[in-house]
């Protein structure tokens, strides 16, 4: 139950009997504009160590970033300078798509439940 000043869920846990798949250690997510992101499953530390441009990328501390969950979704972009790598584009977060959801060494197909344009959540 919320309390009431806290935010509503962006998601909902998947149940044991939704299928996990055995997927890759590495993960490559190409951003539009050529801003290609990767995620190598590191099984010490059970996290997802993300680099760009073929580098580790840090937090102001020089931590390299590494989420135990990561969660990819299929959305769409508008905008943006086409000559310049789509530089400014936005996703468009409203309605309901595919998504992956990687944790451990594993994945799970997903959808995404972004909000309409009056704000709501999408169910």
């Amino acid at each position: 139950m919320r309390s009431a000043g806290s935010a509503a869920a962006l998601f909902t846990y998947r149940t044991a009997a939704l299928p996990s798949v055995a997927c890759r250690r590495t993960v490559r997510v190409g951003f539009l504009g050529a801003f290609p992101v990767t995620w190598t499953w590191d099984a010490p530390s059970a996290t997802w160590k993300r680099s760009i441009f073929g580098s580790p990328e840090r937090v102001a501390s020089g931590t390299q970033l590494a989420p135990k969950n990561v969660v990819v979704m299929f959305v769409r972009y508008e905008g943006g300078d086409p000559n310049h790598f789509n530089i400014g584009a936005e996703a468009v977060l409203t309605g309901t798509g595919k998504a992956l959801v990687y944790t451990g060494a594993r994945r799970s197909p997903a959808r995404g439940h972004g909000r309409t344009r009056a704000g709501r959540r999408n169910s």
